[in-house]
C-alpha cells in the first residue's frame, strides 16, 4: 500500500495517526471560532493537542519525524488541506 502511494505522490510526509490528530484538532478549533464558550470542546482540545505533543515526542525518538519538527496550529491547516481526501 504505501508503495502504491508513494508512486502517486499521495504519501503522507508525517504518519498516519498523527496526521489524523492534527486533522481533528484543526477542526475543533475551527468549531471554537464559532463557539467560543463551548468548554467541552476546549478541553477536547487541549486533550487531543497533549496527545500531538507526546506522538511527536515519540516519533522524534524513534526518528520517524526530524528532531527539529514542530506542531504549529496555523501550519497544520495548511498541511490538513493540502493532504486532504475529499
Amino acid at each position: 500500500m504505501q508503495q502504491i502511494l508513494k508512486e502517486k505522490n499521495l504519501l503522507l510526509p508525517i504518519p498516519e495517526d498523527l496526521y489524523f490528530l492534527i486533522k481533528k484538532a484543526v477542526r475543533i478549533r475551527e468549531h471554537l471560532k464559532v463557539h467560543r464558550k463551548d468548554m467541552h470542546s476546549k478541553r477536547g482540545l487541549i486533550l487531543t493537542e497533549s496527545k500531538i505533543h507526546r506522538l511527536i515526542k515519540y516519533y522524534k525518538r524513534i526518528g520517524k519525524l526530524p528532531k527539529d519538527w514542530e506542531y504549529n496550529p496555523e501550519e497544520a491547516k495548511i498541511l490538513i488541506e493540502k493532504y486532504s481526501y475529499k
